[in-house]
Parts: structure tokens; C-alpha cells; sequence
């Protein structure tokens, strides 16, 4: 079995996300496992707001923009479609078939992967 073959068929599981994408993520990524939260893999991949502080005075900036650019990129991407929902169709359904029931929910839960 191909190293990246479980974690590919976990991301394929989430609305939205081919198998191109889950590829690509998977394979910048390695090993969700070292992520303890969505917060950490998140700071990783740069999609965390920058802050600005002095004192009592706070200020919240755009993304951070740190870590791996081409996941981030993948992610930004999977998300602005994500924006528009629809209904679960063939595609989607064989992407999830032998998969955990736990997985299906993980779109709910926002949690990584375990």
C-alpha cells in the first residue's frame, strides 16, 4: 500500500476536495499526526491571522503567509469552492465508500486527522 494511499482517502472524504488536491496536501503535509490540533497544522500552513502588539494595544493583520506555499495554496483553492455547497453526488459518494464513519463526520468536527 502506497504511503500517502490513507491519508488521501481521509481527505477525499471532505466535500470539495478531488483527488488531485488530496494528493497535493497530503504529500506537502507527510504526517498529520505531529499536528496535535486543526490550530497547530493551521499555524503551520500559514492561515493564521498576524498580530501586532504594543502594550494594551493589539492588531489583527492578514494571514501569516508562513510555511509550505503550494498546501496553502491547495487549501485557499478547496475552500473558496467549498463556499458554494451542493448536493452530495456520485462523485463524492464513491470517494467515501470503505471509508470510517468517523471520517464522514470529520466536516463537522473540524478536527485533523488522528
Amino acid at each position: 500500500m502506497p504511503p500517502l494511499a490513507e491519508p488521501v482517502a481521509k481527505l477525499r472524504c471532505l466535500r470539495r476536495i478531488e483527488t488531485l488536491s488530496a494528493v497535493s496536501i497530503a504529500g506537502e503535509v507527510c504526517d498529520f499526526r505531529r499536528f496535535p490540533s486543526a490550530r497547530e497544522l493551521m499555524a503551520y500552513l500559514g492561515l493564521v491571522p498576524s498580530e501586532y502588539s504594543s502594550g494594551e494595544s493589539r492588531h489583527r493583520g492578514s494571514i501569516t503567509k508562513a510555511g509550505n506555499r503550494h498546501a496553502r495554496r491547495v487549501l485557499v483553492e478547496t475552500a473558496w469552492h467549498y463556499r458554494h455547497r451542493s448536493k452530495s453526488g456520485e462523485t463524492l459518494r464513491r470517494g467515501q465508500d470503505g471509508a470510517m464513519v468517523e471520517l464522514q463526520r470529520v466536516e463537522r468536527s473540524g478536527m485533523v486527522f488522528r
